[in-house]
């Protein structure tokens, strides 16, 4: 898609870059090393990499999908918690709603076990 980046930010394009086009990936840190790390253990070698390592490549990137898609599952989660609890509550009230816990905690921990269950 054209973005025009450049337009929000009030950049100016020379000529000679104008109708230059690029790449950009984005990546999530698992993906970052993912791909690092398989560089590593199989593209630096000159012969074919034998079928059951290939394999298992492939069910190692099966798993760090499957993370990745959980972690970024979690990360929208605790935003949208964010942001549910943020309509009601100020960023000091959550704060001193904290801190009263924590000083619970350390006056008489017995008491909190209690008041938890």
């Amino acid at each position: 898609p054209d973005l025009k980046l450049y337009e929000r930010l009030n950049l100016e394009i020379l000529d000679d870059f104008y109708n230059l086009k690029a790449e950009v990936q984005i990546r999530t840190y698992i993906s970052h090393g993912w791909a690092a790390n398989q560089y590593k253990i199989f593209n630096q070698y000159e012969f074919e990499v034998p079928k059951p390592y290939e394999q298992e490549l492939t069910r190692v990137r099966s798993l760090l999908t499957i993370e990745d898609n959980a972690l970024n599952e979690l990360v929208d989660k605790m935003q949208h918690y964010e942001s549910v609890y943020g309509a009601y509550m100020s960023n000091e009230k959550i704060k001193a709603d904290i801190y009263s816990v924590v000083v619970l905690m350390s006056v008489d921990i017995n008491l909190f076990q209690n008041a938890v269950v």
